[in-house]
């Protein structure tokens, strides 16, 4: 087990005696380059306060500038394992000043004078000192003259716009625009250049002076700044150091933390980790947030067990725990953890892989890859495509606002289906019936619901599909659990009679949403069919049909008007022509304008509604409504029963 006990040593070094001392480089694994234009200027303040004390004759002003961690390669280029931001702002700082030099050298030669050639010349050797620090000789390459490396190896996201702008008069790579690591070490650059460059040369007319402030400002760079360098030739070591320096700042996520721990381990078993490297990269770039929500559904999803809130606030505690339950690393003292099959280092590099197959299936199914459909891609082209859109979006969506262990679920099935769409289609098609009955109606129990997820997500992962018949049966047990009674016996929390109870109190016109997804249903008669009305179903309206404010001035108990026995759907042009109308009146409005010729003819599109306002009723009372609501109460059996039916 690795322990904090190998030697480290400790030295402070201004920035120049850095980097003509040590080259380095950034691991691939580390956070991207994070810096904004807030804490660029921040160090262009200190570094103003160094010039002033430089041009008033304080001796030798320094600055501290941070420390850096190192994993000391022994002739190799050093690990940088804190300190990137640092190092990378630094560099790019004296690459702005290298090319003010030669800019400057540029204007001093153009304009001519008795000491034009000597101050050329001094911008010559100083840019030239500057390019010692930023350039080493490189390998020997056929063809090439004199190949010149980076001393500092920056992470792939930044390294073509980072060699640019610490090379003179090199042409810039084209960025995104979006919020990328390169656009923020361009607006960086941008940030030294316009302050410490533009805005002093523009109060300084002569290029003598102007030559004076980059001497100063390159002074202060080089020997103003100061850094710490603690050195190890442990890589546990070294990365347990960059923890315990980094655990009072801004504090380390839990997938920074993992990836800190999961690079220790790689390295010292001698593990190439460039292709876990590259993943955990793009898994915590980006909106973190977001990222960590994924990687709490994917340890629910691995583990059987959700982020508790406490871990999830801990991110040192949600770390360790998903070492130990998702990775099984036993290298922590006084834990007991399940022994798990092969490596630890086998074991890191296939939950990373998996992790970065499945974040895109979760940013799917969450409606992040495109609002407006869910249907994870890796499921690709199918027949039922557009039914499993439409499916998809009522129930992860608001209308039905299933969350918790559904992401879970439905990721790996994805995944696990994704050579048998139709497999997942068939799955939705019960989670979607099971959770309106179980949890919308009749206010199941999430723990429940979670359960029984988390057993169909461990079918999957041992047989790579499911069981229907079986899966059938879990949902029906979870929606007929037996509850205790006081005087004896047991009795089924949620059968027919309990669930008809509830649709009473629930389908009702304070619950919109509901309404409309529950009439949608019945006017299709079966999940399997659809029509151009249950792809957006808030293009529908919600119409009482005994009206709120009648002309008569008679009224309804407020619990009947608006219960689901006097509501139905209409299109919004019909519920505008109809509102608030008496029912004769409404009959006589359907019937003329059923009765115009084509394009003017409007008609009820719903059958359900069709059957109210052209059927054969010619008042609309309490009476009406109560054989509405029995006939309601008798297809939310057939389409909700608590025998589910195995779909073909």
């Amino acid at each position: 087990m690795p322990q904090f006990a190998a030697p480290f040593e400790a030295n402070d070094y201004r920035i120049g005696d850095l980097l003509r001392g040590y080259r380095m480089t950034i691991p691939e694994m580390q956070r991207p380059y994070a810096w904004t234009k807030m804490e660029a200027q921040e160090l262009v303040r200190d570094i103003t306060k160094l010039l002033y004390a430089w041009e008033h004759s304080m001796p030798d002003p320094q600055h501290f500038f941070g420390s850096l961690v190192v994993l000391d390669n022994q002739g190799s280029p050093d690990d940088v394992i804190d300190g990137q931001q640092r190092l990378t702002t630094v560099s790019v700082l004296l690459g702005v000043i290298q090319q003010a030099l030669a800019d400057l050298e540029k204007a001093i030669i153009g304009a001519g004078g008795p000491q034009a050639t000597v101050n050329a010349q001094n911008c010559s050797m100083m840019r030239t000192g500057m390019r010692t620090l930023l350039w080493r000789v490189g390998p020997i390459q056929k063809n090439v003259a004199n190949s010149q490396i980076p001393v500092l190896n920056v992470s792939p996201e930044i390294r073509d716009l980072y060699s640019s702008l610490i090379e003179i008069d090199a042409p810039r790579p084209k960025l995104p625009g979006e919020d990328t690591p390169a656009d923020h070490l361009q607006d960086v650059a941008e940030v030294f250049r316009t302050a410490l460059i533009d805005v002093p040369f523009s109060n300084l007319a002569d290029n003598l002076d102007k030559l004076k402030h980059l001497e100063a400002l390159d002074a202060v760079v080089q020997k103003g700044l100061v850094v710490v360098r603690l050195s190890t030739k442990s890589a546990s070591a070294a990365y347990e150091l960059f923890e315990s320096l980094n655990a009072r700042g801004l504090g380390l996520n839990a997938l920074d933390l993992l990836k800190v721990w999961m690079l220790a381990v790689l390295a010292n078993a001698g593990v190439n980790n460039s292709q876990t490297a590259d993943a955990m990269r793009k898994l915590s770039s980006g909106d973190i947030d977001k990222q960590l929500a994924f990687f709490y559904d994917f340890y629910w999803a691995r583990t059987g067990e959700k982020v508790s809130p406490a871990s999830q606030k801990d991110h040192k505690l949600c770390s360790f725990e998903a070492r130990q339950k998702l990775f099984g690393d036993d290298s922590i003292p006084y834990v007991k953890v399940t022994p798990k099959l092969g490596s630890l280092e086998s074991r890191i590099q296939s939950e990373v892989l998996r992790m970065e197959t499945l974040t895109d299936v979760w940013l799917d199914l969450k409606g992040y890859t495109d609002s407006n459909d869910r249907v994870p891609r890796i499921l690709g082209q199918f027949g039922e495509r557009d039914w499993l859109k439409t499916r998809l979006d009522l129930l992860l969506g608001s209308t039905l606002g299933h969350k918790g262990a559904v992401y879970p679920l439905l990721m790996v099935a994805a995944e696990k289906m994704r050579n048998n769409p139709i497999d997942f289609v068939r799955l939705v098609h019960l989670l979607e019936r099971f959770f309106f009955r179980f949890r919308i109606v009749c206010g199941g129990s999430e723990t429940d619901i979670a359960k029984v997820y988390v057993k169909f997500i461990r079918a999957l992962e041992a047989n790579g599909n499911l069981t229907f018949p079986t899966v059938i049966k879990d949902l029906q047990d979870t929606m007929q659990k037996k509850v205790q009674l006081r005087g004896g016996g047991t009795v089924a929390k949620f059968d027919d009679a309990k669930f008809l109870e509830f649709l009473n109190l629930k389908i009702n016109y304070q619950h919109a949403n509901r309404v409309k997804y529950f009439f949608n249903l019945i006017e299709l008669n079966s999940l399997k069919k659809v029509t151009n009305k249950s792809v957006n179903l808030k293009l529908w309206s919600i119409e009482h049909i005994f009206p709120q404010n009648p002309s008569n001035g008679l009224a309804l108990p407020v619990e009947e008007l608006h219960s689901m026995g006097n509501l139905c759907l209409l299109d919004p042009v019909m519920n505008k022509i109809l509102q608030n109308k008496d029912f004769d009146v409404k009959k006589t409005k359907v019937n003329q304008l059923k009765q115009k010729p084509v394009p003017d003819k409007l008609i009820i599109d719903d059958n359900d509604s069709r059957s109210i306002f052209e059927g054969p009723k010619t008042v609309w009372s309490s009476v009406e409504i109560t054989e509405r609501r029995q006939k309601l109460e008798k297809d939310a059996l057939a389409i909700f029963p608590e025998q589910l039916p195995l779909l073909p």
